[in-house]
């Protein structure tokens, strides 16, 4: 896979980032509906956390989940290292390769899959679509696919590598 980014890409991520941040809290909405829509698609990965109260000889209950405060610190966490990622977008990829590879690492133990990080695409699409609307270009749409493609790439590149 080439990991190098155009100018196009950077704009039209940047340019849909800007829009999302003029949304309350937008963090948060996004993160939460992100894991909102990944569930919806994919039941089974809530098994691959360990907080919020699951118990896995239960039937899963998404309001408690998502209002658990340990899944409201998760998501906050995801979502600041997700704007770093976005802010390393550009012509060197270096940084985002490493920060990539490193959160690989870290997750290559929770037992992420290539299919977790393909619902988590569409999720994202999804959740910045459902913000968006229609100020959500095709381009962007586009861009944010690549975006994800290449970030993903990395953080399965580095769990390849452990």
């Amino acid at each position: 896979m080439p990991l190098s980014v155009s100018f196009a890409l950077v704009n039209d991520v940047m340019e849909s980032w800007m829009l999302l941040q003029t949304i309350p809290n937008y963090s948060d909405e996004l993160g939460v509906l992100m894991f909102r829509k990944f569930f919806d698609m994919y039941p089974d990965a809530v098994s691959l956390f360990s907080f919020g109260g699951v118990d896995k000889s239960m039937p899963f209950d998404q309001e408690e989940f998502f209002e658990s405060p340990q899944f409201l610190v998760h998501v906050k966490l995801m979502m600041r290292t997700f704007c770093g990622a976005i802010d390393m977008l550009g012509p060197d990829l270096e940084l985002l390769l490493e920060t990539g590879s490193e959160i690989g690492q870290k997750h290559k133990n929770y037992g992420l899959t290539k299919e977790h990080y393909s619902f988590m695409e569409l999720a994202l699409i999804d959740a910045l679509q459902e913000l968006l609307g229609s100020s959500f270009t095709q381009h962007q749409r586009m861009a944010w696919e690549e975006f994800w493609k290449i970030f993903s790439y990395t953080m399965q590149h580095g769990r390849q590598n452990q």
